[in-house]
């Protein structure tokens, strides 16, 4: 006889997410908690951080490994966010510095976990993987010898701050690799919510600007990074550059209308979005990075959510990147592969082309300091190791004066573009760096042509895009949620698709070509 009060089994189930879901859930709420534990840990004393974020990370790269590419993506978009709730407790400008270090020991952790699975575990590896595995050991060893060279010359925190930089998007490769490789990871569905929520941050800033940020500290965190880029003498060379006068937090936040004076003329200033890293140049790469992956993902929704924002915030490297996706999904379903990827390289060579006769003429200090990359490379093709040179070395204020480079038609030393400094940091070496790039946007290519997966457009296009922006961008390479994000996600293509894991979802990844194309037949 039934009970009147238990129902049946069956009626008692009650709501179950799927099994995809509940994984993404359970990678990202570990790689929140381990992040968050490891920023509380860096202000309670840095080597209390530095420890705690060491272990976490390991422990998480051997529990969960899969979940530590989620943990590289949160620590890169929402670090300095949770850094912000903290500052009330810092207990001075030193802390707040040396807390942000949090995601570079995340990722040297990561990295060297990783790195010792595979020199440790060879077999596990897919045979093309081994080889991308020992191209990126090779390419590393050889950014950590110029690290030696320049903390040898010259400034020890300059040169370990360019090692960072160099390293990540190379880092990123490989753990995605390596981490798909060992088994699923579910970072395109966090990828998803990630980027919902750093769009809804931005236009919460956008619409309550200060309001928004003081919410959780993040104005405060403007007043420590000013007080760190005026001491750094980085508003007086803005000040010889283009005239623009300092007065107060807001005047850092106005920009014209996709960053172009001449626009001051047609448009009111914007208030220029940072995102919750709270950094534009790098915020923007980080939404047209997870817009491009999502254009090939069947999520194109997300590209209308993301490109008000983009507009708005106005960086031209991460807007080419979304428009140069768009053209090339369009143009491979019409005009094939072989023929699409022609114009697109031919379009990104006259973009270059264009925009170095414009600043040459314009005296625009992305060209110029690229000018002086080739010119200091040509003077010493050895290199002067890393730290010298580029926006982030602390030399800069007493060498470059911009009126100088601008009478001269280049800069005193390379900066503003990411060649420029690798070339003129690692000499000929740079060229191994730029090579390993181009050789693996050509692995993408063959991928998916033999395929037909789009993750491997976008793959293909994120890489040289990115590397070409690098040109007349630090940003391109060096911040990484540029390039780092998106070779994380390259990373984890080409370790799913060698190890033959990967298999095409209805609702995912297909895509359309029309009779007279297929990847297949290109072979």
């Amino acid at each position: 006889m039934r009970s009147a009060v238990l129902p049946p089994a069956r009626e008692m189930r009650g709501f179950q997410l799927p099994a995809a879901t509940l994984s993404a859930l359970t990678h990202l709420a570990a790689a929140l908690l381990v992040l968050v534990l490891s920023i509380a840990a860096f202000v309670i004393a840095t080597p209390a951080g530095i420890g705690l974020t060491f272990a976490l990370t390991l422990l998480l790269a051997i529990m969960l490994p899969s979940a530590t590419p989620v943990l590289l993506a949160i620590s890169f978009m929402f670090q300095n966010m949770i850094i912000s709730l903290f500052i009330p407790l810092m207990q001075n400008d030193a802390a707040f510095d040396t807390v942000r270090g949090a995601n570079f020991v995340i990722l040297l952790t990561a990295t060297g976990a990783f790195g010792l699975a595979a020199l440790l575990h060879p077999e596990r590896l897919s045979a093309p993987a081994r080889h991308w595995i020992r191209l990126l050991i090779a390419v590393m060893a050889i950014v950590t010898l110029y690290l030696a060279l320049g903390a040898a010359r010259g400034n020890m925190k300059d040169a370990l701050i360019y090692f960072r930089n160099t390293l990540t998007p190379l880092s990123c490769l490989g753990i995605g690799i390596i981490a798909a490789s060992s088994g699923r990871v579910r970072l395109d569905r966090v990828l998803l919510w990630l980027g919902v929520a750093a769009a809804i941050y931005g236009y919460c800033e956008l619409f309550f600007t200060f309001d928004f940020l003081s919410l959780f500290n993040g104005d405060d965190y403007f007043r420590l990074r000013l007080s760190g880029q005026i001491e750094s003498g980085y508003w007086d060379r803005i000040l010889a550059r283009t005239g623009f006068v300092l007065r107060s937090l807001e005047d850092t936040m106005r920009v014209p209308f996709l960053n172009m004076a001449i626009f001051d003329q047609w448009f009111p200033r914007v208030f220029r979005l940072s995102g919750p890293n709270i950094h534009p140049i790098s915020y923007a790469y980080a939404l047209s990075v997870i817009s491009t992956f999502m254009l090939f993902s069947r999520r194109t929704w997300f590209v209308f959510l993301a490109l008000p924002l983009l507009v708005i915030i106005g960086s031209k490297g991460a807007l080419i990147l979304l428009l140069c996706a768009m053209a090339m999904k369009f143009g491979v379903a019409l005009f094939g592969l072989r023929i699409t990827t022609i114009a697109f390289v031919l379009s990104l060579l006259a973009y270059v082309s264009i925009a170095i006769l414009y600043g040459r003429a314009n005296a625009d200090y992305h060209v110029l300091g690229l000018m002086a990359g080739i010119r200091d490379f040509l003077r010493n093709p050895l290199g002067q190791g890393l730290g010298f040179g580029g926006n982030l070395s602390s030399s800069i204020k007493n060498v470059l004066s911009w009126s100088r480079a601008q009478q001269q038609g280049i800069a005193d030393i390379p900066v503003e573009s990411a060649i420029g400094v690798m070339l003129y940091q690692m000499g000929i070496a740079a060229t191994a760096y730029f090579a390993f790039l181009l050789g693996l946007a050509r692995a993408c290519y063959l991928a998916f042509q033999r395929s037909g997966n789009p993750r491997f457009l976008f793959a293909l296009i994120a890489t040289v895009t990115i590397f070409t922006n690098a040109l007349l961008q630090e940003e391109a390479i060096y911040s990484p949620l540029a390039l780092g994000l998106a070779l994380l996600l390259v990373g984890i293509s080409l370790g799913e698709y060698w190890k033959g894991k990967y298999t095409p979802s209805p609702k995912g990844y297909a895509v359309r070509f029309p009779p007279t194309f297929h990847p297949e037949a290109q072979r």
